[in-house]
């Protein structure tokens, strides 16, 4: 019997990766407030590591397409993604990194503040440096898409449209835009929400086709 190679092509996580920033708290302050804070770390995040980090643990293969900027965030991503032997596929910006700060309450429940850096935008000529044909499905965040240069990642997608396209808008999905989401709908992308977003997604969708 005749042996057939399976080689499968590593997934291309296109996103940030990001210094998440742990505030851990008994309460959110109100205006003006003071408080002492439980604790504070720093960790590696953003939705693309995440994902990649995912695959990473389960043995498939991955390119975490990802931009790493200067800073002291950017520093930190760059140093913890070397220990993991991560490669950086993408030269160096010159703009800082961002970070997101996580205010974790006693209850548990969770407040994110953000501010975004190099690691949330993407140049054309970046993607120059893909070979399409070696890659397989693709994965996109969509706090990616709500930069101006999210448009570069959109014609990337067209131009090299992937078998399987994995999309997560995220908790923002309405700063996105309504033409972003159309291309990215027109590439029939399987879709990854968890509830309240799914309900925010669907509440958009019936405004539209209403117009």
């Amino acid at each position: 019997m005749k042996r057939r190679d399976n080689v499968m092509k590593p997934a291309l996580i296109i996103g940030s990766t990001v210094a998440d920033v742990t505030i851990r708290l008994p309460r959110l302050p109100r205006t003006g407030q003071d408080i002492n804070i439980s604790s504070q770390s720093m960790t590696l995040g953003g939705c693309a590591f995440n994902v990649s980090e995912m695959l990473r643990r389960f043995g498939l293969p991955y390119r975490l397409f990802s931009p790493v900027g200067g800073g002291i965030y950017g520093d930190f991503v760059r140093s913890r993604l070397l220990e993991k032997e991560i490669p950086l596929l993408i030269p160096s910006p010159e703009e800082e990194n961002g970070c997101c700060y996580c205010f974790v309450e006693s209850t548990g429940e969770r407040t994110f503040a953000a501010l975004h850096g190099a690691e949330y935008r993407f140049k054309p000529q970046w993607f120059d440096l893909l070979d399409p044909e070696a890659l397989g499905p693709v994965y996109v965040c969509g706090l990616e898409l709500e930069e101006d240069t999210g448009e570069v990642v959109l014609d990337y997608l067209e131009a090299n449209p992937p078998q399987t396209l994995y999309f997560a808008p995220g908790p923002r999905i309405w700063e996105i835009g309504q033409e972003k989401l159309e291309r990215m709908w027109n590439l029939s992308p399987v879709v990854h929400l968890n509830g309240q977003e799914a309900k925010v997604c669907a509440g958009m969708m019936a405004r539209v086709d209403g117009d």
